[in-house]
C-alpha cells in the first residue's frame, strides 16, 4: 500500500460515489462538502441544486392541489351551496389532483353538496 498526501484523492468503489479529498481528512469545510456530496448522490442526488429542485416541484405541486382545494370551496360558497363538515373535510384532506378537479366541475353544476361526490362511492 502506498502513501496518499495532500492533493491526492482515496477511492472506495462501491462504497463512495466520488473519491475523497485527502484534504478532506484534515480541512473541516472540505470533509463537510465531500461527506454532504456522497449523501446526496446515496439518496439519488446529483447535487445540492437537484435537492432544491426536487423540492421546488413539491411546493408548486402541493400549492396546485391547495389552489383546487379552495377552489372547489369558493364555487360551492359562491352557488349558495353549504358545504357541511363531511364536505369540507373530503375536500381540504384531499391530495388527488384530478380528484379535486373532478370536483370542481361538478362544484359548478350540481344542486346539492350531496351530489358532488355521487360517483365516488
Amino acid at each position: 500500500m502506498r502513501a496518499v498526501g495532500p492533493g491526492e484523492e482515496l477511492e472506495a468503489p462501491g462504497i463512495l460515489e466520488n473519491p475523497v479529498p485527502v484534504d478532506a481528512l484534515y480541512d473541516w469545510e472540505v470533509g463537510q462538502e465531500v461527506t454532504l456530496r456522497n449523501l446526496l448522490q446515496r439518496h439519488g442526488y446529483e447535487s445540492l441544486e437537484a435537492v432544491e429542485a426536487t423540492g421546488e416541484a413539491a411546493g408548486r405541486a402541493e400549492g396546485e392541489i391547495e389552489t383546487s382545494r379552495s377552489a372547489v370551496l369558493d364555487v360551492l360558497e359562491a352557488r349558495g351551496l353549504a358545504a357541511g363538515e363531511g364536505v369540507r373535510l373530503a375536500v381540504v384532506t384531499s391530495r388527488e389532483e384530478a380528484v379535486l378537479r373532478r370536483w370542481l366541475r361538478r362544484a359548478a353544476t350540481i344542486a346539492s353538496t350531496g351530489d358532488l361526490f355521487a360517483e365516488e362511492v
